[in-house]
C-alpha cells in the first residue's frame, strides 16, 4: 500500500522564493494602510481629548460668568496658589472629574498629567519628556495681566469679547518633544510654551495640520500655509502672513 505522505513534494527553492516575494509585496501594500489608519486613529483621539476639554471649559464658564481661565502662569500674580489655580491646565480639573492637583508639586503623585489633556503623542514620550512637555495648549493671546497700584489684577477674557467665536482659537494641538522637525533643537524642549501657544507653536502632527478648539465649541483639524525656518522647523506662519481665517488676538479686557 502506498504511503500517502510519499505523494507530497516539498517546495522547490524557486517556489519558496515566489511565495516569499508575494508575502513581501503584500506587506509593502499593507504598511501604508496600517500607518494611515494609525495616524487617523491618533487624529480622532486628539479631537476627542480636545472635545473633553471644550466641555469642561463650558462648565467652567458657566460658573465663572462666561470668562476663560488663564492660558499661562504669570509671575505677576504673586500668590503662588492663585497663580496655579487660574491656569487652564489646573482650572479645568474639577470639570474633568479629576481632583485639582499642583502640576509643580515635588511628589509626582500630586500632579495631574491626565492623558486626555494631551495629544496621543504624549503617551509615546519618555517619562522625562512627559515631565517637561505639554501637547495641548491654550491661545496665549487670551490672557492678560494688568498691574494697578502695584497690585496684580488678573483680567479674564469674556466670551462676549470674542467677536467671531467660530474663528477664534481657544485650544490647539501644540509643539512638544515629538514635533516633526529636521533638527531636534526645534522641539519645545525646555517648556517655554508649556501651556500656551501662538501660531508658530502649533504641532503639525496630523497630516501637516493641528486640531483646534474654537470659541463656538467647534473642534476641527486645521491646515495652514507652512513656513520652513532656517533651523528646519516647519510651522504655521505668524504675523501679517498668519494663518488664514483664524483669529488669535481679541480686544483687551
Amino acid at each position: 500500500m502506498r504511503n500517502p505522505q510519499s505523494a507530497f513534494k516539498g517546495l522547490t527553492l524557486i517556489e519558496m522564493l515566489v511565495v516569499v516575494s508575494i508575502i513581501a509585496i503584500l506587506i509593502a501594500l499593507l504598511l501604508p494602510t496600517i500607518g494611515a489608519s494609525r495616524q487617523s486613529a491618533e487624529t480622532l483621539q486628539c479631537k476627542s481629548n480636545l472635545r473633553q476639554l471644550q466641555l469642561a471649559l463650558s462648565a467652567y464658564q458657566f460658573e465663572h460668568d462666561d470668562t476663560l481661565p488663564q492660558p499661562a502662569q504669570d509671575d505677576d500674580i504673586t500668590d503662588t496658589f492663585e497663580r496655579g489655580r487660574v491656569l487652564w491646565f489646573n482650572a479645568l480639573d474639577t470639570y474633568l472629574d479629576q481632583q485639582s492637583k499642583n502640576y509643580k508639586a515635588n511628589d509626582v503623585n500630586e500632579r495631574n498629567y491626565a492623558a486626555f489633556k494631551q495629544d496621543p503623542a504624549w503617551e509615546d514620550l519618555s517619562a522625562t519628556d512627559q515631565e517637561n512637555a505639554r501637547t495641548i495648549k491654550m491661545n496665549e493671546y487670551l490672557g492678560n495681566i494688568d498691574n494697578r497700584d502695584d497690585v496684580p489684577l488678573v483680567k479674564f477674557y469674556s466670551v462676549e469679547q470674542l467677536k467671531r467665536p467660530g474663528l477664534t482659537v481657544i485650544f490647539l494641538d501644540g509643539r512638544a518633544f515629538d514635533t516633526p522637525s529636521q533638527t531636534t533643537g526645534d522641539a519645545d524642549s525646555i517648556g517655554t510654551q508649556k501651556f500656551s501657544a501662538t501660531p508658530i507653536y502649533a504641532g503639525l502632527r496630523h497630516d501637516d495640520g493641528a486640531n483646534v478648539v474654537f470659541g463656538d465649541g467647534r473642534v476641527d483639524l486645521i491646515k495652514q500655509p507652512i513656513r520652513k525656518m532656517a533651523t528646519g522647523y516647519r510651522g504655521w506662519f505668524d504675523g501679517d502672513n498668519g494663518p488664514q481665517n483664524l483669529i488669535w488676538q481679541v480686544d483687551k479686557p
